[in-house]
């Protein structure tokens, strides 16, 4: 029987393994796949999301929370989540970041930089015509949460 995954929190030098593993694991999501023209390919996608990952993991740190899920043999990625909190509970009642160890720690300013750089230079054009598809899934977890704070998830399923 095989160990149970590891549990950790993600660090800026996870960003390339979680582009690479959020590629190849939505790829044959056919609701996914509608986002992009027919010639695009999966290699070509999947570098272009690791090329912009690292500055995606560093935005809206106050209430975005990553871990990642390592196969305990291997030492490799396999899946990940990102949790939004709610803006209500992103901070304790003193004022520190709630959840920190799952918080994207920050890195300099020179980085932050040469990060962007590499994310400009990424090709990105997903197609909006079929946006009207996604309005459904907005509308029911409205409905569901009732505008109450809760923890969303936005999960990269394993490859």
């Amino acid at each position: 029987m095989s160990p149970p995954w590891k549990i950790a929190p993600c660090t800026i030098s996870d960003a390339d393994a979680i582009g690479r593993n959020t590629g190849g694991a939505f790829w044959d999501e056919p609701m996914w796949r509608l986002q992009w023209r027919p010639e695009i390919t999966q290699d070509f996608l999947t570098e272009q999301i690791a090329k912009r990952q690292p500055i995606r993991l560093l935005r809206d740190r106050e209430t975005l929370r990553y871990q990642k899920a390592v196969d305990p043999e291997t030492g490799e990625l396999v899946g990940y989540a990102r949790w939004r909190l709610p803006d209500s509970r992103a901070t304790t009642e003193s004022g520190e970041p709630e959840w920190l160890e799952a918080q994207m720690p920050d890195v300099s300013e020179e980085r932050r930089r040469e990060m962007e750089a590499v994310a400009a230079g990424a090709w990105w054009d997903p197609r909006t015509d079929v946006d009207v598809l996604n309005e459904g899934n907005t509308a029911v977890r409205e409905r569901v949460t009732g505008g109450r704070p809760h923890l969303g998830e936005s999960l990269s399923r394993c490859r």
